[in-house]
C-alpha cells in the first residue's frame, strides 16, 4: 500500500515538472509569435516587368533579393522604401550602350537617360555636322549600338585645260595647196573649286562650287594659200621690142613698199635714194644696178623703167616674188597689192 503511494507521488511530481516545461514552452512560443508578427513585413520586389512578393523581417535589400533568388549586376541600381508592416524594393537594371566613334568602340552601362546622356557620359563631343545613327532624344530602355559619323567639309581646287579653237583664212601670200600656221594655238586654263563632304575622313560627295577661266585660249590661225603661180622662166635668148632691147625676161610676182612716214629709211641698201624707179630685188637673180622694164603680162599695169638698187627680207622669204616696187604712198602699195609681173632685164 505504501509502495503504491510512493509511486503515485513520483508520478505527480513528474507531471508537475512537465506541466511547468510545457507552460514555459507555450510562453516562449507565444513571445516568439508576438515578435514575428510585430517584425514580419510583406516586401514587394519590382524588377523591370516582373514583380515578387516575399515575407521578411529583414530590411537588408541585398539579403532579401538574394533570398528571393535575384542576382544583381555591377551597374544595377537598387532602391527601397520601408513602412511598419510592408516594404518595397525596386531594381533598375543597367543596360549596355555601345558607341562606335573615331574607329573605337566604347561601352557604357546606364539605368536611365537618353542617347545624348550616353554620349555625354562616354565623353563624345559632337561637331555641328556629325551624324548620330539614333536620335539623341531616344530614351535608353534596352541594349543598343550608336554609330557616330564624323562629317567635315573641305574645299579642293582642280585646274584643267581649255582647248584652243582653230580658224583659217585664204590668202594669195601662199601658193595654192599650202597651209601655214601663222598663229600657234595655246590652251587656256580653267580653275574649278569643289566642296568635298567627308564622312570619317572619306570623301562621299563632291559639289562644284565655282569655275573660273583664269587664262583664255588662243585660237590657232592657219593661212590657206590660193596663189597659182604662173609659168616662171628666165630667157637667155635676148630679144627686142619696139622701144628697148633686153637680155633676159623674168616672170613672177611683184609686191610694193614705201618710205612714207619714214617706214623704210631714206636710202636703200645700196646707198641710192629711196624713190620711185628704184626697186628691191634678190641680187642673186637680178644683180644690183641692173636696168629694168616692169609691166604686168597683160599690160594692164606698167611700172616702167627701173633700176635694181635695194633688197629686203620679204624678197628672200617669198621666192615667188622677184621684185618689190617702190611707191610714194602706203595707199598706192595697198592698191597694187601682189600681182603677176614681167621683168625685162635691159641690155
Amino acid at each position: 500500500m505504501k509502495s503504491n503511494q510512493k509511486t503515485l507521488q513520483k508520478i505527480r511530481k513528474l507531471l508537475s515538472g512537465r506541466a511547468v516545461a510545457v507552460s514555459a514552452l507555450v510562453a516562449a512560443v507565444a513571445v516568439m509569435m508576438t515578435y514575428v508578427s510585430m517584425n514580419m513585413r510583406l516586401v514587394t520586389i519590382s524588377d523591370g516587368d516582373q514583380s515578387h512578393n516575399v515575407m521578411s523581417m529583414s530590411k537588408d535589400s541585398g539579403w532579401i533579393l538574394k533570398a528571393a533568388g535575384l542576382e544583381l549586376n555591377e551597374n544595377d541600381v537598387v532602391t527601397s522604401e520601408w513602412e511598419f508592416d510592408r516594404g518595397e524594393i525596386v531594381v533598375d537594371r543597367a543596360v549596355d550602350v555601345t558607341i562606335s566613334v573615331d574607329g573605337v568602340m566604347r561601352t557604357i552601362s546606364m539605368t536611365e537617360g537618353t542617347v545624348a546622356d550616353a554620349l555625354n557620359k562616354a565623353g563624345v563631343v559632337l561637331g555641328k555636322d556629325d551624324v548620330v545613327s539614333v536620335s539623341q532624344e531616344t530614351e535608353i530602355s534596352e541594349a543598343i549600338t550608336v554609330q557616330v559619323d564624323r562629317v567635315t567639309f573641305e574645299e579642293r581646287v582642280e585646274t584643267e585645260a581649255v582647248p584652243f579653237g582653230k580658224t583659217s583664212y585664204e590668202t594669195s601670200d601662199y601658193n595654192k595647196g599650202e597651209s601655214v600656221v601663222v598663229t600657234a594655238g595655246v590652251n587656256g586654263e580653267l580653275k574649278k573649286t569643289f566642296t568635298d563632304r567627308l564622312v570619317n575622313g572619306e570623301v562621299v560627295e563632291s559639289t562644284l562650287k565655282e569655275e573660273v577661266v583664269t587664262k583664255e585660249p588662243v585660237d590657232e590661225v592657219t593661212a590657206i594659200g590660193t596663189y597659182v603661180k604662173p609659168a616662171f622662166n628666165i630667157s637667155n635668148q635676148g630679144g627686142s621690142t619696139p622701144d628697148f632691147k633686153y637680155k633676159q625676161v623674168l616672170y613672177g610676182q611683184a609686191t610694193a613698199y614705201t618710205n612714207e612716214g619714214g617706214i623704210c629709211g631714206q636710202y636703200t641698201s645700196t646707198g641710192m635714194l629711196a624713190q620711185v624707179g628704184v626697186v628691191a630685188v634678190n641680187p642673186n637673180i637680178i644683180p644690183y644696178g641692173s636696168k629694168l622694164y616692169i609691166t604686168t603680162p597683160d599690160g594692164s599695169y606698167v611700172y616702167g623703167y627701173a633700176v635694181a638698187g635695194d633688197t629686203g627680207g620679204f624678197i628672200y622669204s617669198h621666192p615667188d616674188t622677184i621684185v618689190d616696187l617702190f611707191m610714194n604712198t602706203v595707199a598706192e602699195c595697198y592698191a597694187f597689192g601682189r600681182r603677176d609681173i614681167v621683168v625685162y632685164v635691159l641690155e
